[in-house]
């Protein structure tokens, strides 16, 4: 059985799962199990029964062909069950169920972690990615056999994993693991073993094994939501969008938009449900909804943490799960003399001592040009012509366009144009 789970942040109530919004309207209703039920450990499920609606299509197609005699509705049903383990709680969801979680409660870096401590390193698949920059880029690369993260050819200094799957040797779990948010996962056992699951999967979050073979997630600084600067830094961020800034702030989808995507709806705080639908979301789509918002309550900016975008298919049911507005501003904020960057609702910090770190060691290589005591390159020579001459005439190993992976590097590289008899790295410019 396909498993897809959630864990909640520490201290979280397991009634706090479903966010109230979908109690409220009574879209979903808290299911009792049932009086021979064979779960021994602490739960409790809500449901949501029969959702009808009638086919978006269904208008479109209406001059042409007669539907009077034909029952037009779709259905569907999503069910949450939350589970109490080890003092945290998890979410596991079923159907669409993602959409009505509490997504301020989530442990967002839950199913990556996971993942990679549990997943093969050498059988990775599918990785989706995310530049931490102002512009950014978001790629999603499959592969046709698991292969190491070299094989991606991702950067690892800027890019910011959102999503790994591969497969895995862990015995409980069958063939391929994906994280992102959440973790999911093919489960070989019943339903009244979901707590021995969730206590494995929460072994795995807590485990460091993943800095062997994936270290480099930690080299982007992320700030902790607990660190007083968030604080600061937010404000910097509501200065930008209340003065409607568009060159140090821009607005990036969270995932790659979906093709059976054909809008979004954005949907305001319970109290005021200011809503808008939109066929894209740009920078003019976001700043007219907050204009929309302020003109509606005293010029005040909407909480965009508890702003959420949902992508909707043409039957107007939701294609993805829901996301805050939040999470789709990009901005690079100059604060305290350095550089921050928000991205997918988190803030980075530039590392500006790793690159110190590698222009000191680019300083510290020997310059060795007068040994080598290279031949002219003359004008409008190729560089692959040239190397390969130079290997020929001095009997040196020629090395150009020859990509290496090395343990604890996880890109390839050329590691050097010419190798010498005496080992030195030639690399003539």
């Amino acid at each position: 059985m396909h498993i897809t789970v959630y864990l909640m942040r520490k201290d979280v109530d397991i009634k706090d799962i479903i966010s109230s919004q979908n109690i409220i309207n009574s879209k979903y209703k808290e299911y009792e199990q049932a009086v021979d039920s064979e779960l021994q450990f602490p739960c409790c499920a809500w449901i949501q029964n029969n959702k009808k609606s009638k086919p978006k299509w269904l208008k479109f197609l209406s001059p042409a062909f007669s539907f009077s005699n034909t029952l037009m509705i779709n259905q569907s049903n999503s069910f949450i069950l939350g589970i109490s383990v080890c003092n945290r709680v998890f979410a596991v969801t079923f159907g669409y169920a993602f959409s009505a979680l509490n997504r301020e409660n989530i442990e967002t870096d839950f199913g990556l972690r996971v993942t990679l401590n549990a997943v093969n390193p050498d059988e990775l698949d599918t990785v989706d990615a995310r530049t931490i920059d102002l512009k950014t880029k978001q790629t999603k690369t499959h592969l046709n056999m698991g292969s190491n993260f070299s094989e991606f050819g991702l950067q690892t200094n800027i890019d910011w994993l959102k999503s790994v799957r591969g497969f895995t040797n862990i015995d409980q779990f069958m063939g391929k693991i994906q994280g992102s948010d959440s973790i999911r996962i093919n489960w070989k056992d019943n339903i009244s073993s979901l707590n021995k699951l969730c206590e494995k999967l929460l072994e795995l979050y807590q485990s460091t094994n993943y800095k062997e073979s994936f270290g480099f997630i930690d080299h982007l600084c992320k700030i902790s939501k607990d660190d007083p600067l968030i604080k600061d830094l937010k404000k910097e961020v509501l200065l930008m969008i209340s003065r409607e800034e568009r060159e140090s702030i821009a607005v990036a989808y969270p995932e790659i938009p979906q093709p059976k995507t054909s809008k979004y709806r954005i949907i305001g705080e319970a109290k005021d449900r200011a809503r808008s639908e939109v066929e894209e979301i740009d920078m003019d789509a976001f700043y007219d909804y907050i204009l929309s918002y302020r003109n509606a309550n005293d010029d005040q900016l909407p909480k965009f943490e508890k702003t959420y975008v949902y992508e909707l298919d043409d039957d107007g049911n939701y294609s993805s799960d829901r996301k805050s507005l939040w999470s789709y501003i990009v901005a690079q904020i100059n604060y305290d003399s350095r550089t921050y960057i928000l991205s997918l609702g988190e803030f980075f910090k530039i590392d500006n001592d790793y690159v110190n770190e590698l222009r000191e060691k680019i300083a510290k290589i020997e310059d060795i040009s007068d040994f080598l005591d290279l031949p002219e390159w003359t004008k409008g020579l190729k560089e692959g012509t040239y190397n390969l001459y130079l290997s020929q005439n001095r009997k040196w190993l020629l090395l150009d366009r020859k990509m290496f992976s090395f343990k604890n590097n996880f890109n390839k590289i050329e590691c050097a144009d010419i190798l010498t008899d005496s080992q030195d790295h030639c690399c003539p410019r």
